[in-house]
């Protein structure tokens, strides 16, 4: 939307197809060309859905933690073991993690430079590109060129679906004595006490022989493992994919691989408000006998499952910084409570410094000071949690498991009253 002007005021205006610039992205037909002038020929000349060094910090040669995927030319996708825990991501959002953009209409913009498509900056805001070699010219996609590359992107989810509804139906309940000896047994070569499998949501369950794709190994084959799988759902509350933790099949011990964490491809985006289904928050009245409710919120679930621990309260993972950001409360988990009576806890990881955040903050930080900005807007009262301790050399960070494993409890929870 853009603004006019009539008599009775400035109004809200349709923007034009032909200048949308998420619309025009949309329509790009082949994202070869963008990539390439964004300077990673070399990453498509030869296997580009094979693990490539990170392309902002290429030194480590052996490093494959960025790949393209499959289909990437149509869609321009890509995903980074390090970002939002492997997940898919697009263009607009390469060019935003790439050039340091904060703004998602000016990475449109890159993009669509990038491809060289006309389009035009409606906020008259000087955009000035990221790179000045001249593009390839590239003609956008038809409506039917668009419709026909749909027909291709449901076969496409349909078979993610399929995909997906096989993990779970092949995964044990937790309950199941098989499943509940080998994740307690993970758990406690995590650092958790005996019997901790008994706390975690019961719908959470153990399949013995999960796939571990070779797009996300150095070697070039397929591993099988063992992992505690975990429902996604969409803000509404139904679920879209699932989120797996591997370990080793036997022993319950901590897999051989880069990330031993990974969501299941989606068949969608997952939007704003999507979260690993976990807990309800704990409602309770205050003094005054009004109704509070109290989330504790954080991105993994064995970082949470700490931090059950320390508060004793329901906990909410968030698997990403980018879900942690977007958080939503659930209208029937706040119905009839005052905005001031809805406490959001953050308990975030301590990340090694973004460079380009002036502050000197990592990712998870950044999350959640904008999700405290939002929804303290909101009139939702917030607080974040930062683990006490310092990131040892060689580390990216640390988390509240780390504090937990670290801390005396009651010391632990003393310094959390202070």
């Amino acid at each position: 939307m853009y603004h006019t002007y009539n008599q009775s005021g400035y109004e809200n205006t349709p923007i034009p197809d032909e200048n949308d610039v998420f619309k025009l992205v949309s329509r790009i037909p082949d994202f070869t060309s963008v990539y390439t002038h964004w300077g990673l020929g070399d990453y498509i000349k030869k296997a580009p859905t094979a693990g490539k060094p990170c392309p902002k910090n290429p030194g480590k040669k052996t490093s494959t933690k960025f790949r393209f995927r499959k289909g990437w030319e149509q869609s321009g996708r890509w995903h980074h073991n390090d970002i939002d825990s492997g997940a898919s991501q697009g263009p607009i959002e390469f060019a935003k993690w790439y050039f340091g953009i904060g703004d998602d209409i000016d990475a449109a913009m890159e993009v669509l430079n990038a491809a060289g498509i006309e389009f035009t900056d409606l906020r008259g805001t000087g955009y000035q590109p990221q790179t000045t070699l001249n593009p390839i010219t590239q003609t956008p996609l038809t409506d039917e060129q668009i419709a026909a590359r749909k027909v291709e992107e449901y076969e496409e989810a349909k078979q993610k679906v399929i995909s997906i509804a096989k993990a779970w139906q092949g995964g044990l309940e937790i309950s199941h004595p098989v499943a509940r000896d080998l994740l307690d047994k993970h758990l406690q070569i995590r650092g958790f006490p005996a019997g901790h499998v008994d706390r975690m949501p019961r719908h959470i369950r153990v399949n013995m022989n999960l796939c571990y794709h070779q797009s996300f190994r150095s070697e070039n084959k397929n591993a099988f493992y063992a992992g505690w799988i975990i429902p996604v759902a969409g803000p509404d509350g139904k679920r879209i994919t699932i989120h797996r933790h591997f370990m080793q099949k036997d022993t319950g011990a901590i897999v051989p691989e880069e990330k031993r964490k990974l969501m299941m491809g989606s068949p969608w985006d997952l939007p704003p408000g999507s979260h690993l289904e976990y807990d309800k928050p704990l409602v309770f009245n205050l003094e005054n006998g009004d109704k509070a409710v109290q989330y504790n919120l954080g991105e993994g679930a064995e970082t949470m499952e700490a931090v059950r621990i320390i508060m004793d309260e329901p906990v909410q993972p968030m698997i990403s910084t980018g879900l942690l950001q977007n958080f939503i409360p659930k209208p029937e988990d706040i119905e009839g409570i005052k905005p001031e009576n809805v406490l959001i806890d953050f308990w975030i990881d301590k990340d090694s410094p973004d460079p380009n955040d002036s502050l000197g903050r990592g990712p998870g930080e950044i999350a959640a000071d904008r999700a405290i900005e939002r929804l303290s807007n909101l009139g939702y009262n917030c607080a974040k949690n930062v683990p006490p301790l310092e990131i040892p050399a060689g580390k990216k960070g640390v988390d509240w498991l780390n504090a937990y494993l670290q801390y005396p409890l009651e010391e632990l929870r003393q310094s959390l009253v202070n």
